[in-house]
C-alpha cells in the first residue's frame, strides 16, 4: 500500500470499480434488450413488424372507418408489451406488474446518453413517446386512434429510430459496432429519417434559429438538396436480392449530423447537397457543401494544439468526441471512423479549404487505401468546401 492509503480505502475503492463494472455491464444489457425490441417493432423484412405494418395499413385503409381503426388496434394490442419497453408504464393495477424504466428513461438516466439524446433528438423522441403512450390506451380502451397524430409519429419514426439506435450501439461499443448489429441497410428506414430531416427537422431549425445562442441563424439563406423519393425506390429496385452492409443507426445518424453541421453558420457554405448511388459493389453517400473547408490537421489522428482557455493540450482530430475545434460537442462525429470500418465500410473526406495556406485538396481516407482516397471526386466548379462519402459493401441477403 502507498503511504497513508489503508485497508479500508483499498476495499472501498475495489467496491467502486466492482460497482462500476456491474453498472456498466447492466447498461450494455439494457441497450441490448431495447436494441432487440427496436428491431422487432421496425424490420421491414418481418411480417409482423409493427411500423411496417401499420404503414401498409395506413397506405390501404381509410382509418375514418371503423374497419380501419379495428386493424390498427389489434396491431398496438399485438405489440402492446413492446410498446411499454419503449415508453415505460406504471403499475397496472389489473396485471399487478409493477413500473418498468422506459427506453426514454433509461438514456436520461445516465448523463453521456442523456446529452446525446439531446444532441440528436431534441424533442421528436418526447413526442413519439407520448403518442404510442395514448395510441395503446387508446386502443386498450376502445377508442379510436387520432389519425393525423398517428401520420405525425409515422413520419417521425424512422428518424427517431436511427438516432436512437445510434447511441444504444454506442453503448456497447464506442469504437466499433459489434457484429451481431451489421444487420444491413434498410433503405426505408435511411430513406425515411432523411426525408424527415429535409421536409420538417429542417424547418424546425429555420423557425428557432432566430434565438440568440442558434448556430443557425444565417440557414435560411443557404440551400439545401436533398435525396427524393424516387431516389430511393431506384436504388432498392437497383438492389434487388442484395443488402447493403450496416447498421441504420450508425450510417443515418451519421449522415444527419453530417448534414446539419454543414448547415451551421460557422462552415460558410451555400449549397449542401446530398447524393446516394450505387457504383460496382458498393452503396455511396455522399455530403457535399461549398464552405470553407477543413485544414488537414483536423483530419490528423492524434494531432494536438494547445487549448486557449485551459492551456492543455487537446486532440483536435474531428473523429474525437469534444474535439471538433470548433467549440462544438463533436458527439455527432465521434468514433465514426472506426465505427464504419467495423462493418466494412470506408470514409473519406476531400475538402479544399478557403482560409488555410494549404494549396489543393486536403485528402482523408479510412477502412481503405490511400490510393483510393483519389478516387473520390470534388467539383472542380466550387472554389473550397467538403466532401464526406460512405461506402459500404453490397453484399447477398443471408438465407
Amino acid at each position: 500500500m502507498s503511504g497513508g492509503e489503508t485497508s479500508q480505502d483499498v476495499q472501498e475503492l475495489e467496491a467502486k470499480k466492482m460497482e462500476a463494472k456491474r453498472e456498466q455491464e447492466n447498461r450494455i444489457s439494457g441497450a441490448k434488450e431495447f436494441l432487440d425490441v427496436l428491431h422487432s417493432l421496425s424490420d421491414h423484412s418481418l411480417d409482423d413488424s409493427m411500423f411496417p405494418q401499420i404503414k401498409q395499413v395506413v397506405k390501404e385503409n381509410d382509418l375514418n372507418k371503423p374497419e380501419g381503426q379495428e386493424i390498427i388496434k389489434k396491431i398496438l394490442l399485438n405489440n402492446a408489451n413492446k410498446i411499454k419497453k419503449i415508453i415505460g408504464f406504471a403499475e397496472d393495477k389489473d396485471s399487478g406488474q409493477k413500473r418498468t424504466t422506459g427506453l426514454f428513461d433509461f438514456l436520461k438516466h445516465y448523463k453521456k446518453t442523456d446529452a446525446r439524446l439531446k444532441h440528436d433528438l431534441d424533442n421528436i423522441f418526447v413526442t413519439v413517446r407520448a403518442n404510442l403512450s395514448l395510441f395503446l390506451y387508446f386502443a386498450k380502451n376502445g377508442q379510436d386512434i387520432d389519425v393525423d397524430s398517428l401520420d405525425r409519429v409515422l413520419i417521425k419514426w424512422d428518424r427517431c429510430l436511427v438516432g436512437v439506435e445510434d447511441i444504444l450501439l454506442r453503448i456497447i461499443s464506442e469504437t466499433e459496432v459489434v457484429p451481431e448489429y451489421n444487420s444491413g441497410l434498410n433503405i426505408e428506414t435511411i430513406g425515411g429519417a432523411i426525408n424527415y430531416f429535409a421536409n420538417d427537422e429542417l424547418a424546425k431549425i429555420i423557425l428557432f434559429s432566430k434565438e440568440p445562442d442558434s448556430a443557425y441563424k444565417k440557414i435560411k439563406y443557404k440551400e439545401f438538396e436533398s435525396v427524393d423519393i424516387e431516389e430511393w425506390d431506384k436504388i432498392k429496385e437497383e438492389l434487388g436480392d442484395r443488402q447493403i452492409a450496416g447498421n441504420d443507426g450508425l450510417v443515418g445518424n451519421f449522415i444527419l449530423n453530417a448534414l446539419r453541421n454543414s448547415l451551421k453558420d460557422r462552415v460558410e457554405s451555400d449549397h449542401i447537397n446530398l447524393s446516394v448511388s450505387i457504383k460496382g459493389g458498393w452503396f455511396v453517400m455522399r455530403v457535399q457543401d461549398d464552405g470553407k473547408g477543413i485544414p488537414s490537421k483536423f483530419l490528423q489522428k492524434g494531432y494536438t494544439e494547445k487549448d486557449e482557455t485551459t492551456g492543455e493540450e487537446k486532440e483536435i482530430y474531428i473523429f474525437h468526441e469534444g474535439a471538433s475545434g470548433t467549440g462544438s460537442s463533436g458527439i455527432g462525429l465521434a468514433d465514426f471512423d472506426t465505427r464504419l470500418a467495423s462493418v466494412g465500410g470506408e470514409l473519406y473526406v476531400v475538402s479544399k479549404p478557403k482560409y488555410a495556406k494549404e494549396d489543393g485538396l486536403v485528402r482523408f481516407q479510412y477502412g481503405s487505401t490511400p490510393e483510393k482516397a483519389n478516387e473520390v471526386e470534388f467539383d472542380q466548379n466550387l472554389e473550397h468546401g467538403t466532401v464526406f462519402e460512405i461506402r459500404l459493401p453490397i453484399t447477398q441477403k443471408q438465407k
